[in-house]
C-alpha cells in the first residue's frame, strides 16, 4: 500500500508524514512477512533465538551464543538442532534478507575473525510473523513483555 492509497481510504485532503510512515510500516510488515513465510522451519527457530537474545539486550552476538540458544529451542520444539554451520547458513540468509545484521569483527591474533548478528528490523513485526513458531515453542518473559505492550 502506498502513502496516497493510505490516504485516499482516510478520506484526508492532504498526504501528510503520517501518511508515509504508515504506507513505509505495511511495506515493512508485508517485506518481513514474505522474508519470514520462505523460512525452513530451521529458519523459523534460528531468528526466534536472535530475536529472544535481542530482546533480553545481549545482540549484538556471535554465532556461538545464537547455537546455545537454538538448541535449547530445539529441544522445546522437539526437533534436531542443525550443526553450527548449517545453523550459521540460516544467520547468513536472514543477513541476505535483510531481517538481521552481521558484522564482521576482527580482534587480530588473539581473537580471529567471526561476525556478529542483530536485528535488522522492528521486533513487533517479528513477532507478529513469528507468532506460528512462539505458539510450539513458547514466549520467554522478554517476548510476552513485547506481545502486551503491542495489544
Amino acid at each position: 500500500m502506498e502513502a496516497g492509497d493510505i490516504a485516499v481510504e482516510e478520506n484526508a485532503t492532504n498526504l501528510t508524514e503520517a501518511h508515509v510512515d504508515a504506507a513505509r510500516t505495511a511495506l515493512e510488515r508485508s517485506r518481513i512477512a514474505e522474508g519470514v513465510a520462505g523460512l525452513t522451519q530451521h529458519g523459523h527457530l534460528v531468528l526466534y533465538a536472535l530475536l529472544m537474545l535481542h530482546e533480553e539486550g545481549d545482540t549484538p552476538v556471535r554465532a556461538r551464543t545464537i547455537q546455545d540458544r537454538y538448541e535449547v529451542i530445539c529441544d522445546r520444539a522437539a526437533t534436531n538442532a542443525l550443526v553450527p554451520r548449517r545453523m550459521r547458513d540460516h544467520l547468513n540468509e536472514l543477513a541476505m534478507l535483510g531481517i538481521a545484521d552481521r558484522v564482521e569483527r576482527n580482534k587480530g591474533e588473539v581473537g580471529g575473525r567471526y561476525y556478529e548478528y542483530a536485528l535488522d528490523v522492528n521486533p513487533d513485526l517479528l513477532v507478529e510473523a513469528l507468532s506460528e513458531t512462539m505458539d510450539i515453542v513458547g514466549v520467554t518473559d522478554q517476548i510476552q513483555q513485547r506481545l502486551d505492550r503491542s495489544y
